[in-house]
């Protein structure tokens, strides 16, 4: 190497440019990018504020159809449509306590539940006066003495007009003793067995998505068997007349399910495993490097991401799976 040759000199480092010296440098393409990034976030912005006021008519609607049904007869089935009301949540813990008990409320408690409506309905069974009917040639009694006219073990049901009786007298009678209370001591009455049965149905009219309750009162009923008194003999079924009916429904169970979604923007962060490796002898241990996304979700199902990831830019379409819980 000559010492009398000239050396060159590294290249000075280039100055490091500011911010401002970046942004002032191409100011109409900046301002291309800007006004491209602000419309559209008023873009989405704008999307946003109309599905939701959509989503809010749509849940008032459905509100509104729901409070507006009334108590009405449906045939005469003894189906009825309840009248609906609206409570807090305090009103509908009462009623629910009044209805069902103590019981129901600390089961509720334990499995941490909330009563979205409670729905109560009045029967009502007319008192009615019947003749007693003429009895068929099977109803004799038991016993019978011509002598003395003492009379036991008649049994004549209850007459209710074509609906199924619920009852029985077995006749005991003394004529010979003038004590009413000792003439008729024999006699035993029967009470048949009841069934019954409240069908509550609820559905949702798909016109608004308003709910409506109807219900359903019936009534079965057996006697023993005359053969085989520990048997049953099934007598005749009857609806209840249903003279009122509300269904109360709490301030949760008035949450149009449509409206229940999840958010619409979601943030990735983690790792992911980089191209870069660093070499220890004759091996390679891959480089993690940090991991984002954002997501933006345009309907229940279906949204767009992008982010970065080995320090490049992804993107694609993103879709939910699955029922929503």
């Amino acid at each position: 190497m000559n010492p009398n040759e000239v050396q060159p000199t590294a290249p000075a480092p280039a100055p490091k440019k500011s911010f401002m010296t970046y942004v002032m440098s191409d100011i109409p393409n900046h301002l291309k990018v800007i006004g491209f990034v602000v419309v559209l976030a008023l873009i989405v912005f704008g999307w946003n504020y109309v599905r939701d006021l959509r989503r809010e008519l749509s849940s008032q609607q459905m509100i509104t159809a729901t409070l507006a049904q009334r108590f009405q007869q449906l045939g005469t089935s003894g189906v009825v449509q309840t009248d609906n009301t609206q409570g807090t949540k305090a009103d509908v813990t009462t009623q629910t306590s009044d209805a069902f008990g103590a019981a129901v409320l600390k089961m509720m408690k334990q499995q941490n539940a909330l009563i979205n409506s409670l729905t109560t309905a009045v029967g009502l069974t007319k008192t009615t006066t019947s003749a007693l009917p003429v009895q068929p040639a099977a109803f004799v009694p038991e016993s019978h003495s011509a002598a003395t006219g003492a009379l036991s073990g008649y049994v004549m049901e209850e007459s209710r007009n074509g609906a199924p009786p619920l009852s029985s007298v077995s006749l005991y009678y003394l004529p010979s003793e003038s004590d009413p209370s000792k003439a008729f001591a024999g006699t035993t009455w029967t009470h048949y067995q009841e069934v019954f049965a409240a069908s509550i149905g609820s559905w949702e009219k798909q016109k608004n998505g308003g709910l409506t309750t109807t219900v359903k009162l019936t009534r079965t009923v057996s006697k023993p068997d005359p053969l085989n008194p520990t048997k049953l003999l099934m007598i005749g079924t009857e609806d209840i007349p249903i003279t009122g009916a509300n269904t109360l429904y709490s301030p949760t169970g008035l949450v149009d399910p449509a409206s229940v979604t999840v958010p619409r923007w979601t943030l990735g962060l983690g790792v992911s495993t980089g191209s870069t490796t660093v070499r220890f002898g004759n091996s390679t241990t891959p480089q993690l490097k940090p991991f984002g996304t954002i997501d933006y979700r345009f309907t229940n199902r279906f949204g767009v991401f992008t982010g970065l990831a080995n320090g490049g830019i992804v993107g694609g379409v993103s879709i939910r799976f699955g029922s929503p819980k």
